[in-house]
């Protein structure tokens, strides 16, 4: 593992907070003696692994699959990717809360080539998309130079968030494409905008893409999470358009659990806070004692614990995420 260090240039005033570690380990609501799935960044603590808090164990009867549902090795998992996990039984030891790892989902929210480098400004551009690094943000080994072994055209995995304000992804991990992943195709995931189903086009942070959605699609809108295969030859220009094999509206992985911790960017709002979206996740807060729910924008950052029914998250626990 590889973590950046400094640079060039000053580190933007709101990536000052660990990329990797905002939010990620604090205090939880989850408790020991119920199942539970974890929705977040992976991070290591010492030769643990831990999500949103919880030390997260695995074995060879762990299933790993990517996004779309194709099986990996355990041994891709690597720290700062963005992943989903349903787990076990949580156990308790004093404090700390763990889990046995059923079946993890990678979930990185770009592949695709390089098409720019700012080391000053620690920005790299992949399919028209400003990717931000950090101090923190780690790095693949097969990097020993770090981002100095990058240059354009080279395909680059990202894990990390979008965000919306600065209309760029902050980067949690960048790595070459993991094992398994991304066959014969790039991937985007983020807010769908800018939706015109009668030309077939639509925008997914900057990067502008063409696809016939299904007339089933009827419901689509804009601030729905989606996810895109796109092909893999560029437009004839940066900023022009690019051609999707397929794109979805996500929807969540799981359907019921008796614990859940979401960690993930707000992408719709109602009821004055007491109901919202993180990415897929509808989630209920009219039974929660939550101060900042009111206050809830799409673009934020949370993490919701709570239980997961037919797909829906009501929650006990909101916090607000650097």
């Amino acid at each position: 593992m590889l973590v950046l260090s400094a640079c060039g240039g000053g580190t933007p005033s709101d990536l000052q907070t660990a990329a990797i570690t905002s939010g990620g380990t604090g205090s939880t609501g989850l408790g020991g003696g119920k199942p539970a799935a974890l929705i977040g960044p992976l991070l290591k603590q010492g030769t643990q692994w831990s999500v949103n808090g919880v030390q997260v164990n695995t074995s060879s009867n762990t299933a790993v699959s990517d996004d779309e549902g194709q099986p990996l090795d355990t041994a891709v998992l690597a720290e700062g990717m963005t992943v989903a996990i349903d787990g076990d039984t949580v156990s308790t030891q004093g404090d700390a809360l763990s889990t046995q790892a059923l079946r993890v989902r990678l979930e990185p929210v770009l592949y695709g080539p390089v098409q720019a480098m700012d080391l000053a400004r620690r920005e790299l551009t992949v399919m028209d998309h400003v990717v931000q690094w950090s101090d923190s943000t780690v790095l693949s080994d097969a990097w020993p130079q770090g981002l100095g072994n990058v240059q354009v055209g080279d395909l680059v995995e990202v894990h990390g968030w979008q965000d919306l304000a600065q209309t760029r992804y902050v980067a949690t991990r960048l790595a070459p494409r993991t094992v398994g992943m991304h066959l014969g195709e790039y991937t985007v995931q983020g807010v769908l905008a800018d939706l015109d189903l009668a030309r077939g086009q639509c925008r997914v942070g900057t990067q502008r893409i063409a696809y016939a959605w299904p007339e089933a699609s009827s419901d689509l809108r804009n601030g729905q999470w989606t996810r895109g295969s796109l092909y893999t030859t560029p437009p004839v220009s940066p900023g022009s358009t690019w051609s999707a094999v397929t794109m979805r509206v996500d929807a969540p992985w799981l359907t019921d659990k008796a614990q859940i911790s979401v960690q993930g960017l707000v992408t719709a709002v109602q009821s004055g806070g007491q109901s919202f979206t993180v990415q897929s996740w509808p989630v209920n807060a009219s039974a929660a004692a939550c101060s900042v729910c009111p206050q809830l924008t799409p673009g934020q950052r949370v993490r919701v614990e709570g239980t997961l029914t037919q797909g829906v998250v009501s929650a006990s626990l909101v916090k607000l995420q650097p």
